[in-house]
């Protein structure tokens, strides 16, 4: 973690040499040097291939079976995020003077990590983070009385639902995650085990969590495939190096459901919420890529 707010400045602003011709049919991510990674998946794809930019955008995701496996594994997963970002606030604070953007999101697959802005710092605050993630710091102060403080904000934030998504569109959104989930668990189900969130607990689910994962990146911006082949190789030595270990079989990760729709078909998803007696309707547009790795989607 930076002691000074000057160290996560940037000082270097390159733009990526960007020949349009070599990436003409690259109109959606690529995999960097598939198979070549023991724990990750990189996609590279970058979208300023006409007016090349000093900036980058990272998405990581650190997929694991424990993030959704059963009602207590979700809780702690969401818990988890939580306390990475609360425990990561001074780092992500200076990151946000110097023009880069931080955040967290816990995902039924795992915990994602967003990070955008300026290229020349974003590879070594990927290094702080993760340092910080798996030297255990973000959970080294856990007790029951954080849990507990954790699960009232949690309570706010999903049981209650801020406007953003207590709105007709947010629970139109809530509603397609969950048709396109394979292991959904409702607010009943994660309030049926409050009981058993414990400090013991949860630093056992953390424990299983990082026996098997795997790690997937998304960079699109100022940085070639294979700058951003070695970002995350290098990442990926310091998970190694803590102990933790490939997913054996992608099965048992949590996936998404597919609709297979023919040319010309429509799909019309009908629901009735009795306390909005207001309409809402989400288009939902996705581009479908065919792989032949059970499990992979895009």
């Amino acid at each position: 973690m930076p002691q000074r707010e000057e160290e996560s400045l940037p000082t270097d602003f390159p733009s990526l040499s960007v020949n349009v011709s070599d990436f003409q049919n690259w109109d959606v991510p690529h995999l960097v040097k598939p198979n070549s990674l023991l724990l990750s998946k990189v996609w590279w794809w970058n979208a300023l291939t006409k007016v090349p930019e000093p900036r980058l955008a990272v998405t990581l995701i650190i997929r694991s079976p424990m993030a959704n496996f059963d009602p207590l594994s979700r809780l702690c997963s969401l818990i988890f995020s939580y306390l990475v970002r609360d425990s990561l606030t001074y780092l992500t604070q200076h990151a946000m003077k110097s023009g880069i953007s931080v955040q967290f999101f816990s995902k039924t697959v795992g915990l994602q990590i967003e990070v955008s802005g300026f290229s020349d710092k974003i590879p070594l605050l990927i290094d702080q983070i993760l340092s910080s993630v798996l030297d255990n710091s973000t959970t080294n102060e856990v007790n029951d009385e954080t849990l507990q403080i954790m699960y009232l904000q949690l309570q706010q934030d999903i049981f209650v639902g801020s406007a953003r998504n207590s709105n007709p569109l947010g629970q139109a959104r809530r509603t397609v995650a969950q048709l396109f989930s394979d292991r959904t668990w409702v607010k009943a189900d994660l309030q049926s085990v409050h009981d058993v969130l414990t400090t013991n607990n949860f630093l056992r689910w953390k424990a299983r969590y990082f026996d098997r994962v795997q790690l997937e990146w998304f960079f699109s911006g100022n940085v070639g495939p294979s700058e951003a082949f070695e970002i995350a190789s290098e990442t990926e030595q310091k998970f190694i190096e803590a102990g933790v270990r490939p997913i054996l079989f992608p099965q048992s990760l949590s996936i998404s459901r597919e609709i297979l729709l023919t040319q010309g078909m429509t799909f019309v998803l009908v629901f009735v919420r009795d306390y909005h007696k207001i309409c809402s309707c989400k288009l939902v547009r996705k581009r479908m890529v065919v792989h032949d790795t059970i499990g992979d989607t895009t």
